[in-house]
């Protein structure tokens, strides 16, 4: 979780990226100053608009989980409607969603991951680890509200061999084994 100040830095120059004058992102600009040190300098994100926001804000604010699984999603979508997809685009496509798990290693990164994995031609030892991870993480009840929805995800992805609630229960008395010794 990024601290406020990651936040509301990624809100004012946000505010300043998508305006045309720098007079409506003033407000976003100065309260961010009001509150954080160091300042942000007004015009600054000016120099990075060739980057876009979302890169601009990995690059200078700070990592957010969701702004990696954007550029892998548009990554993803580039490669999509290539009419000859290249093993370069695909790397580029895993790299900001790596990024995201090295980062933030929670049970919602490993299964967007996972996901993506699955969506890619053999890949599908690599999308199965990945959502086995979800379980070493946060585990699924971090990643959904819909449990029974998630666990069944997890299940298909992960290709246990097992239902889903026998994995978990594995895991657990494995944990509680090594807590014992």
């Amino acid at each position: 979780c990024n601290p406020p100040q990651e936040y509301a830095l990624r809100y004012a120059t946000h505010s300043e990226m998508s305006s045309d004058s720098p007079a409506p992102a003033a407000p976003a600009v100065e309260l961010y100053n009001s509150f954080f040190t160091p300042p942000h300098v007004p015009g600054e994100t000016a120099k990075f608009l060739k980057y876009g926001h979302a890169k601009y804000t990995l690059l200078r604010v700070g990592p957010f989980r969701d702004l990696y699984e954007s550029l892998s999603l548009s990554k993803l979508s580039s490669l999509s409607s290539s009419p000859s997809p290249s093993a370069t685009g695909e790397l580029d496509v895993l790299s900001s969603a790596e990024a995201s798990n090295g980062k933030f290693g929670t049970a919602s990164s490993f299964l967007f991951y996972s996901r993506l994995l699955a969506g890619l031609q053999g890949r599908e030892d690599e999308a199965r680890d990945a959502a086995r991870n979800v379980m070493k993480a946060d585990g699924v009840s971090a990643v959904a509200v819909d449990l029974e929805a998630a666990f069944g995800e997890v299940e298909r992805l992960g290709d246990f061999g097992l239902s889903f609630e026998e994995f978990y229960v594995k895991v657990r008395e494995a944990e509680e084994a090594q807590e014992k010794e």
